[in-house]
């Protein structure tokens, strides 16, 4: 069993941009059909003093016939439900560490389990579901994606979450890393590529559709100041970040040397993050060098297998939309 030492998520402060013309694009711009796709919201994150727009992805589900949205997090193990955003049905289950849907509906109808997160309050005029508009209630993790294969067409706001392997359409322009799933001790399984720097040496980066307005975040200090070419943090740009409740420096620059997924080159343009979080132990073994976050793909699109253990970008959202050829 291989054990991460993983980091906190950042928090979210979530304001939706809805893509409302993104599956009639899809129909019209490829032969698959427009059941085979669904549109995702880009939520807005604030950073600073700026709003970052394309800041995380935002599943539709149904929780027992409720309209909710779940994060999409491939940098958390485990699927989660907030307490503070469950509609009042649930009042009676929210003490307990752990909540079953009876009917969750997503890429399929099934009755699951999830941890929960969060105290709730008495307030339920916020809670998932209520009117006007739906609310995010979780974050939709690896343990949900484990059996499956997920394509994101970035470009156009759409998701597939599909079962089997994936193998590329004749013609389309992709290229692919092999995936490994790591398993941590009591956090759930996480998807692993290896990647290549300018100078030939090996890193393995979690892929973190969570850190969906971000490049590179590296969790040695080291490292990143070899990357960033800095002597210091304190020469790059930083910024306070909300970490599971507590404010934590972070530091971003761009990197110096480019990075290698398969053939996709991650260049100067990108910039690498490093956060000094105090709850972090530097001496505790870890497997990864950091995460690779959704901002190098740009308008293009990515699959995870997680069945045939590859990760396959696509540089063009038309390539993405053409993607699926089950083997």
């Amino acid at each position: 069993m291989n054990v991460i030492a993983w980091p906190p998520s950042y928090s979210l402060s979530i304001r939706s941009v809805i893509l409302g013309l993104a599956t009639i694009m899809c129909c019209n711009m490829n032969t698959a059909t427009c059941a085979d796709w669904r549109s995702f919201t880009w939520s807005e994150i604030q950073r600073g003093d700026k709003i970052v727009k394309h800041g995380a992805i935002l599943l539709p589900v149904r929780l027992d016939g409720s309209k909710c949205e779940m994060q999409l997090d491939t940098g958390a193990g485990l699927s989660s439900l907030y307490r503070d955003a469950l509609p009042r049905r649930y009042r009676s289950a929210l003490n307990a560490d752990s909540i079953v849907i009876e009917r969750f509906e997503l890429a399929d109808v099934a009755s699951r389990s999830f941890k929960l997160m969060y105290t709730a309050t008495r307030r339920t005029s916020n809670s998932c579901g209520a009117r006007p508009r739906s609310r995010l209630a979780g974050t939709i993790a690896n343990d949900y994606l484990l059996d499956k294969r997920l394509t994101l067409d970035l470009g156009r706001g759409l998701f597939r979450i599909e079962q089997g392997p994936f193998s590329p359409a004749e013609g389309q322009q992709h290229t692919s890393a092999p995936l490994e799933i790591l398993t941590t001790e009591n956090q759930g399984s996480f998807p692993v590529i290896k990647t290549v720097l300018g100078s030939g040496e090996e890193w393995k980066m979690g892929f973190d559709t969570g850190s969906a307005s971000t490049s590179l975040v590296i969790l040695s200090k080291k490292d990143w100041l070899n990357l960033v070419g800095l002597k210091s943090p304190e020469e790059a740009m930083s910024e306070l970040v909300s970490r599971w409740g507590q404010q934590v420096p972070c530091y971003s620059a761009p990197i110096r040397t480019p990075i290698f997924v398969g053939t996709f080159k991650i260049d100067s343009k990108a910039e690498a993050v490093y956060c000094d979080d105090p709850r972090a132990d530097p001496s505790a073994p870890n497997p990864i060098a950091g995460f690779i976050g959704l901002a190098p793909f740009g308008q293009g699109g990515v699959t995870i297998d997680y069945i045939g253990k590859n990760l396959y970008i696509f540089p063009r959202s038309d390539d993405a939309a053409n993607s699926q050829k089950q083997k």
